[in-house]
C-alpha cells in the first residue's frame, strides 16, 4: 500500500498546486495537455482509492470483535467514495463529450465529503471518550478524542461557507467561464465563525500532535528519543509556514506577494499534515509484526491520503475542476487515520497489559531471583522464559478475545523483559548492600 501511495502522490501534487494557481495557468487547464493531465490525475485516483479500500478491508479483519458502529462507519465510507468515484465519471463525460459539466458536479463532493467527514470526526471523537476508560493511555486518546470534535466542528463550518462562495459561480461551467475571487459574506454570524474556525483547526492541530506523542511515546525506550521528539514535532513547521503572513514579517513581504508564494503555500499545506505520518512510520519500522505494526502504518498512509485532500477544495469552478480527484479521497483518508490510531492505541494497550502481566509473573519468581549472581543463573533465565511464555500466551488470548485484536509476544520480548527485572533487582539488591 505505501509503494502504491508514494507512486501515485506526484499526481496529487500536482493537482494541488493546478488548484493553486488557476488563476494565472488557465491556458495550459482548458489545453488538450491540460485535459489530458487532469484525466492521469483521475486514473492515480481510481489507483489509490482502490487499493485504499482493499487495505482497509484486509487489515479491518484485525478487529475480528466487529463492532457495529465501525463497521456500520467502513460502509459509510464505501459508499460516499463510490458516490464520488460516479460524480468524477460524470464530469469527464461533461467535459470530453459536451465541453462543459454543470455545477451540481461541484457542490455534490463538496456536501458528500464534508457531511462523511463530520459524521466520522464526532462519532469517533464520541467514542474514543467512552473507549478511553478502556484504554490504559486515557490521556493520549482523551487529545485525540477533543481533536476529532474539533476537526468535525471545522468540517461543519466550511460547509455553508464553501455553499455560499459557490453561490457566484455559473450554473453550468465553460473553458469561456471566468475564475473569480470569492464574495465577500455579508452574514455576520457565519463570518465570524469562519474567522474562529482558524483557531479551532489550530487546537485541532495541537491537540492532534500531543496526542500523537503521548500515543507514541511509550515506544520511546526501544527507540532514539531525539529523533522521535523531533517527527512529532516537525508538523509545527509545515503548519507555521502555511500561515506565514499571519506573522506580518515586513522582510518576508517581497516573497508573500511574489509569484512562487502560492506554490510555497500549497506545499507547507499538504507538508504540516503529511508530516503527521513520519513518526507513525518511524514507529511502526521499529516494532515486531503483528496488529501494532499494522495500525500504524494505516494511520500513517491515512496522513498521506489527508494532506492531499483536506487543504484544498473545488469553490474556485475552474475548468476542468482541478482538486476534485484529491478532495474526492477526503471521506476514505479521515476514515484511515481515525480507525488506524483507534486500532493503534488498543494495540497498545494491550501490549502494555502483556508486559505488566510478565513483570508480575517474573518478580514471583523466587528461584528466578535468588539465582541472580550464581553460576545457574542463565538456566534459570531460559526455564523462567518458557514458563512465562505459556502463562503470556493465556493471557493473550484472553485479551484477544475480548477487543478482537492480536498482540502475540515471542520469546526475546519476554527474555527482554527478565532481564530488565534481574537488573532492577540486583540493583535494589546492592542499594541495601
Amino acid at each position: 500500500m505505501l509503494i502504491i501511495t508514494i507512486i501515485t502522490m506526484p499526481v496529487f501534487f500536482l493537482e494541488n498546486l493546478e488548484a493553486y494557481l488557476a488563476y494565472s495557468i488557465v491556458a495550459f487547464s482548458i489545453s488538450p495537455l491540460g485535459l489530458l493531465t487532469y484525466l492521469v490525475i483521475f486514473s492515480g485516483f481510481l489507483i489509490l482509492q482502490f487499493f485504499g479500500i482493499v487495505f482497509i478491508n484486509e487489515n479491518g479483519k484485525l478487529l475480528k470483535s466487529k463492532s457495529i458502529i465501525i463497521e456500520g462507519l467502513k460502509k459509510t465510507v464505501f459508499v460516499a467514495q463510490l458516490a464520488l468515484t460516479t460524480n468524477l465519471i460524470l464530469i469527464l463525460v461533461q467535459i470530453f463529450f459536451l465541453g462543459k459539466y454543470s455545477l451540481i458536479s461541484l457542490y455534490f463532493p463538496t456536501f458528500v465529503g464534508l457531511i462523511s467527514a463530520c459524521i466520522l470526526f464526532f462519532t469517533f471523537g464520541f467514542e474514543f471518550l467512552k473507549w478511553r476508560r478502556n484504554i490504559r493511555q486515557s490521556l493520549g486518546v482523551l487529545l485525540f478524542a477533543f481533536s476529532f470534535l474539533l476537526l468535525g466542528t471545522v468540517q461543519f463550518i466550511d460547509l455553508p461557507y464553501l455553499y455560499l462562495t459557490m453561490l457566484h459561480l455559473p450554473a453550468i461551467i465553460t473553458p469561456t467561464s471566468e475564475i473569480v475571487p470569492p464574495i465577500d459574506i455579508q452574514d455576520k454570524f457565519l463570518v465570524s465563525l469562519i474567522d474562529n474556525s482558524v483557531y479551532v483547526d489550530y487546537s485541532a492541530f495541537a491537540l492532534m500532535m500531543f496526542g500523537t506523542g503521548l500515543l507514541l511515546w511509550q515506544y520511546s525506550r526501544r527507540l532514539n528519543k531525539v529523533a522521535l521528539a523531533l517527527l512529532i514535532s516537525l508538523p509545527l513547521i509545515g503548519y507555521f509556514g502555511a500561515d506565514i503572513e499571519a506573522f506580518h514579517i515586513s522582510q518576508l513581504s517581497a516573497f508573500t506577494e511574489g509569484p512562487n508564494f502560492l506554490v510555497f503555500l500549497s506545499l507547507t499545506g499538504i507538508f504540516s499534515w503529511l508530516s503527521h505520518s513520519f513518526a507513525f512510520f518511524y514507529v511502526a519500522r521499529k516494532v515486531p509484526q503483528g496488529s501494532i505494526k499494522i495500525f500504524l502504518n494505516m494511520t500513517a498512509i491515512g496522513f498521506i491520503f489527508f494532506s492531499l485532500s483536506y487543504t484544498i477544495d473545488v469553490s474556485q469552478g475552474t475548468y476542468p475542476p482541478y482538486a476534485a480527484n484529491s478532495f474526492s479521497l477526503f471521506p476514505i483518508s479521515v476514515f484511515m487515520v481515525l480507525f488506524g490510531i483507534y486500532g493503534s492505541a488498543l494495540s497498545l494497550s494491550q501490549d502494555i497489559i502483556l508486559r505488566k502481566h510478565v513483570k508480575l509473573l517474573a518478580r514471583g519468581d523466587q528461584s528466578l531471583l535468588s539465582s541472580i549472581g550464581t553460576a545457574h543463573m542463565e538456566n534459570e533465565v531460559v526455564r523462567s522464559v518458557a514458563n512465562l511464555k505459556a502463562l503470556v500466551d493465556d493471557e493473550e488470548s484472553n485479551l484477544k478475545e475480548l477487543s478482537g485484536l492480536d498482540t502475540p509476544m515471542n520469546n526475546e520480548e519476554i527474555r527482554d523483559y527478565v532481564g530488565e527485572i534481574i537488573s532492577e533487582f540486583r540493583n535494589k539488591r546492592q542499594l541495601h548492600e
